[in-house]
């Protein structure tokens, strides 16, 4: 009896993994001789919600609950952020600069690229001082259908002379959550 209370408690108090599948990039930039990190966020947030990967001799598959997903939601929506950190340097970024950064996208299945066919800006914020440093915000909207979940999602981050700044590589990857 004590055995298995034993046994009992150390399953139940054991930490538990759970995988989520997320959708993300990042990066870090040299800009005007300062560093700048870029990170992101893709919505809408509730498509990501229990999406989970089931792998089987027949090959991979996404699933939510009980039904299969087999494609991107469209829109997408990603939000960049882009944090000069006050530690890396005292020089601050010009305006000009930051408010000239646009963005190209292409989506990526094993080594062909293919243009994301509608790409917007859908919101550009003002420098926003924070804690961390100064934060700029991009938001893009992308619009396309039947977008296979095994594709990438590259996009590439430009000044206004259009000379690459960073590329983030968007894939979907595992990130195991513990609790307790």
């Amino acid at each position: 009896m004590r055995l298995a209370a034993a046994a009992f408690l150390t399953l139940a108090l054991a930490p538990i993994a759970i995988s989520q599948l997320t959708f993300s990039a990042g990066g870090l930039a040299e800009i005007e001789g300062t560093r700048v990190v870029f990170q992101s966020a893709v919505s809408p947030a509730d498509f990501w919600e229990g999406l989970h990967k089931a792998e089987a001799s027949s090959g991979t598959t996404y699933m939510k609950g009980s039904d299969a997903v087999r494609f991107f939601p469209d829109p997408l929506l990603i939000r960049i952020f882009a944090v000069q950190s006050t530690a890396s340097s005292k020089k601050k970024i010009s305006e000009e600069f930051m408010k000239g950064l646009h963005f190209e996208a292409q989506w990526k299945r094993g080594v062909n690229l293919r243009p994301v066919k509608q790409l917007a800006l859908a919101a550009q914020s003002e420098r926003h001082v924070s804690g961390q440093g100064d934060v700029w915000v991009y938001d893009l909207k992308l619009d396309e259908s039947e977008v296979p979940l095994d594709d990438h999602l590259i996009v590439d981050v430009l000044a206004a002379d259009s000379k690459r700044i960073l590329r983030m590589s968007f894939s979907l990857h595992e990130n195991e959550l513990k609790s307790r």
